[in-house]
């Protein structure tokens, strides 16, 4: 093994001590350091054991380049072009520029906490890999193969379409969905539960976002809420979501979230804002079941034909016809709500059907 490190800017294969300080060019059991003001740029497919870049430029271009220990960016830059950098240890950014994609392949640490402009390009959690976050991570995009888990939040800042790649394994995180817009995740989002989510947005209400084919946050505290005064954070959901409480905004800002359930949806309570956050909404035209409590005080309720089931509903303004089955109605709703099955204002009646039943 021979611990190379850089000594002036060239190819990662030169020969002749020009590009590194010690003799030939780094291989699969070599360490390699990058070292301040040297730009190394891969001209074929290269390997290391260890990989750590100290305010350095290291450019892959169009290479993979494979490091079977830890990688650490401690300042300088990393530009994977279109190759991609494969790491077996543990992955950690200290500070520094640029937005690798990373594939972790082992039982390993990451932590990625660059601005969002520095945010890995695509995180990839490899078939088999188990990650534990060290720190908190920030993407472009995320694909997990393997698994991914820790108490850290790892935040999402798509940039554009098909952002969530196919979840094989398992993510057991905090996750942060933010500047999501129109674009489509690209794949169905499952969180295991006791998680919090946050799904954020700077825009208006008028902005059709792409539909949700599935969110599967059970047990996970969702919030859905703009990031400042007068943003509201639109999301459609056309297949199945689930979530522990919902919250459309919250009481610390005046950003507002919208949800549409065009398809189905089963969460625990529903709640939204305060009275300086009154922009929030609910349009249901598919169906809705809430086991325990829905408190649409702060929020606009539109129906439009839709089924609620199961719920206690309280200061709701319905527009709209609103099916209700097996709902208790509290104080303060108003509307076309049409009870079925026998249902009275204030009685505890069973849920007649599940959410799939028509009117």
């Amino acid at each position: 093994m021979t611990a190379f490190t850089s000594k002036a800017t060239g190819l990662w294969d030169a020969e002749g001590q020009t590009t590194w300080n010690e003799a030939g060019h780094p291989q699969a059991a070599d360490t390699v350091e990058n070292q301040a003001g040297d730009t190394v740029t891969c001209d074929s497919p290269a390997a290391c054991t260890t990989l750590l870049i100290t305010d350095g430029i290291l450019d892959l271009d169009t290479f993979d380049l494979t490091v079977s220990s830890d990688f650490t960016r401690n300042g300088g830059a990393i530009d994977t072009g279109t190759g991609e950098l494969f790491v077996g240890g543990d992955v950690s950014q200290v500070g520094g520029t640029g937005r690798p994609s990373i594939t972790q392949t082992g039982t390993s640490t990451l932590s990625w906490t660059a601005s969002a402009a520095n945010a890995m390009e695509m995180l990839t959690t490899a078939v088999g890999a188990i990650i534990t976050t060290a720190g908190n991570v920030i993407t472009r995009s995320l694909t997990i193969e393997g698994s991914l888990s820790g108490a850290h939040t790892v935040t999402i800042n798509p940039t554009s379409s098909n952002w969530w790649g196919t979840q094989l394994g398992s993510f057991d995180c905090d996750l942060t969905i933010s500047n999501a817009k129109d674009r489509d995740p690209g794949s169905e989002i499952t969180v295991a539960t006791g998680n919090t989510v946050l799904i954020t947005d700077s825009q208006d209400a008028t902005l059709t976002p792409t539909p949700y084919t599935r969110l599967d946050l059970a047990d996970c505290r969702t919030l859905i809420k703009g990031t400042g005064a007068g943003d509201v954070c639109p999301i459609v959901v056309s297949g199945f979501f689930s979530a522990g409480e919902l919250v459309l905004g919250d009481d610390n800002t005046s950003g507002s979230g919208l949800i549409t359930v065009e398809g189905s949806a089963d969460i625990d309570t529903l709640a939204a804002g305060d009275s300086t956050n009154t922009n929030n909404a609910l349009i249901l035209p598919g169906s809705l079941r809430v086991r325990t409590t829905l408190n649409a005080q702060y929020m606009d309720f539109t129906a439009d034909h839709g089924h609620l089931h199961g719920a206690t509903l309280t200061n709701a303004t319905v527009t709209g016809e609103l099916n209700a089955w097996g709902v208790i109605e509290g104080a303060g709703n108003s509307g076309d709500i049409r009870h079925h099955g026998g249902a009275e204002v204030g009685a505890a009646v069973g849920t007649l059907c599940g959410l799939s039943c028509a009117a």
